[in-house]
């Protein structure tokens, strides 16, 4: 099978020819329908935070295999697997779904709703769970005013679309060529941050994007009001920009505010709220499989429209 790997931290992508792998007890095979590309797939490809170097291979990458999001049709289960079986069509995410096909463990994955195009529901596995974890941080969001910073990104769509359905009114911050797609996501105001900063007060901020300091944040919100902290973009080195994480406690030390920070993992569950929720991701462009090098540098450059999916 033909599988997107890299054999140095932020080396070249290139097509491999692998064994297709063969489910273990509890696990099912997964052929690939559609696989999106999220931040989390760049830190694993570049090794960054360096952190992640410590389990994953210190000089070089144990495991040259890449992708997490992904959807697509069971065509193997493995000993003891019960909630699906061959023939099922899926969504949720696995280690290595930058190929034809992949294992995955079954409490990763949730049946793919009929209604639901394969690229939508790759691009949602990781992004989407994100955003939605993102707001049961922060509580009940109708009647409040609600910033997303980071608004027209994979995970910002999500959370612009989350919040409107919840009765917050938004106001999305995104670069001028996004402001149309936040606009039509339902946010009440954008502000294109390469023309003004956001201004005034909001009950909540989700921090999806951008590199404002932790203070700027935090005057943002009005007395009681809550920043959720969403990855650690812009970062490098050991930490890859969770420093702020770490340090946003003391920042809002007597402010009357608080930072809330997220780790998101999915599940089942989450996958089948998300799927009832309504919400699709923004999908900029969709690549062949052996693109997957224009793929990834398409997202890098931060023009990213929502999400980029490849498809094999």
């Amino acid at each position: 099978m033909r599988a997107v790997v890299r054999t140095e931290w932020g080396g070249p992508v290139t097509i491999a020819d692998l064994p297709t792998p063969q489910p273990g007890k509890g696990e099912v095979l997964v052929r690939v329908s559609a696989a999106g590309i999220d931040a989390g797939a760049k830190h694993i490809i570049d090794g960054e935070p360096r952190l992640l170097r410590l389990g994953m291979g210190r000089r070089a990458p144990r495991d040259a295999r890449v992708g997490t999001e992904l959807a697509g049709v069971i065509e193997a289960v493995g000993a003891e697997v019960t909630d699906f079986a061959v023939g099922d069509s899926v969504f949720g995410v696995a280690h290595g779904s930058f190929a034809d096909a992949v294992v995955a463990k079954p409490g990763k994955l949730a049946t793919m709703p009929a209604s639901f195009d394969p690229a939508d529901a790759a691009a949602s596995a990781v992004s989407g769970i994100t955003a939605l974890d993102a707001l049961g941080a922060a509580g009940p969001l109708d009647g409040r005013r609600v910033l997303v910073l980071g608004a027209g990104g994979g995970v910002g769509t999500f959370l612009v679309q989350l919040a409107v359905a919840a009765g917050a009114s938004v106001t999305g911050v995104c670069s001028t060529p996004k402001t149309a797609a936040v606009t039509e996501l339902g946010a009440s105001h954008v502000v294109d941050y390469r023309q003004n900063e956001p201004t005034g007060e909001f009950d909540v901020l989700f921090a999806a994007g951008g590199l404002r300091p932790l203070t700027a944040l935090r005057d943002l919100l009005v007395p009681k009001g809550v920043a959720v902290l969403i990855g650690g973009d812009g970062g490098s080195g050991l930490l890859g920009g969770f420093e702020k994480q770490l340090l946003a406690p003391l920042t809002m030390a007597f402010s009357g505010r608080r930072f809330v920070s997220i780790t998101s993992s999915t599940t089942t569950a989450k996958l089948e709220r998300l799927a009832q929720s309504g919400v699709r991701p923004v999908i900029d462009r969709r690549y062949p499989l052996d693109q997957a090098a224009s793929a990834l540098a398409h997202f890098a450059s931060g023009t990213v429209i929502g999400k980029l999916v490849l498809v094999p």
